[in-house]
């Protein structure tokens, strides 16, 4: 025979089945986003930085000089410029190749 258990007692049970189940859940949902946040700060360290320097304000020129700075090789790396005015762009084409590869510590102007 089982022993008799009173309604309070299965009410507690409940009770801390289902705080343990959502405490489970908040856990594991911290546990998720934290991945993800180190995931792309991870994926961010492993750009290449691009530097612009410009020849002064006299010139109407802008050099421009890129460096892999990073601790990865850069695969089929892809680069674009555009001149950007209020609400107009002009897409400059042809100014860097298609695609290139720029190994670490790689510079290049």
């Amino acid at each position: 025979m089982k022993p008799h258990v009173s309604p309070f007692d299965r009410y507690l049970e409940l009770a801390i089945s289902t705080g343990a189940t959502v405490g489970a859940l908040i856990s594991a949902t911290f546990l998720i986003y934290s991945y993800l946040l180190n995931s792309r700060a991870q994926v961010e360290t492993q750009m290449p930085k691009i530097l612009l320097i410009d020849t002064g304000p006299l010139v109407h020129m802008t050099h421009i000089h890129y460096r892999n700075i990073g601790t990865v090789e850069c695969v089929e790396l892809a680069m674009f410029a555009a001149l950007v005015r209020d609400n107009e762009r002009i897409d400059i084409p042809h100014l860097f190749r298609e695609t290139m590869n720029l190994q670490i510590e790689d510079q290049r102007d």
